[in-house]
């Protein structure tokens, strides 16, 4: 997950300098960095602004959620025309639920379903690559998760 920052720092000069800490392994002098998170944890991201004697410390989380993952099978894989295909998707949905399927057919026909199974009907001879697309939601008033 890639991340520009937006530093909205208040009140301070021109000759204000900013340290940040990105918890990646990372760090910044820029007034606005940007950061790339690979690993699917909570990271701790510190900025510093200094002015003089004056410091200021703000500290926030980013968590990086696991992704999803997704397979499907078909009923049949070849038969004559017209040709039924029952397909059954098998997704884990990381870190949060799954909201929908995006099945791509490659005859053309895209579907969106919130079912996991999925019918299609080819009625011309062909060789089709399928695709099968998740979305995922997460329920963002739960507390976040650790994953170490």
């Amino acid at each position: 997950m890639t991340i520009l920052f937006n530093n909205t720092t208040t009140g301070a000069s021109a000759a204000a300098t900013y340290q940040w800490d990105l918890g990646n392994g990372n760090t910044s002098t820029l007034k606005n960095p940007g950061g790339t998170f690979r690993d699917e944890k909570t990271f701790t991201v510190t900025l510093t602004v200094k002015v003089g004697a004056l410091t200021s410390v703000k500290t926030q989380q980013v968590t990086v959620y696991k992704k999803p993952t997704v397979n499907f099978s078909p009923s049949v894989t070849k038969g004559c025309v017209p040709l039924a295909v029952n397909f059954t998707a098998n997704a884990a949905a990381g870190d949060g639920t799954v909201d929908s399927y995006f099945w791509d057919f490659g005859d053309g026909v895209i579907q969106s379903t919130p079912s996991a199974l999925q019918s299609h009907s080819y009625s011309f001879p062909q060789t089709s690559s399928v695709s099968l697309t998740v979305k995922t939601v997460l329920d963002v008033t739960q507390p976040s998760k650790n994953h170490s």
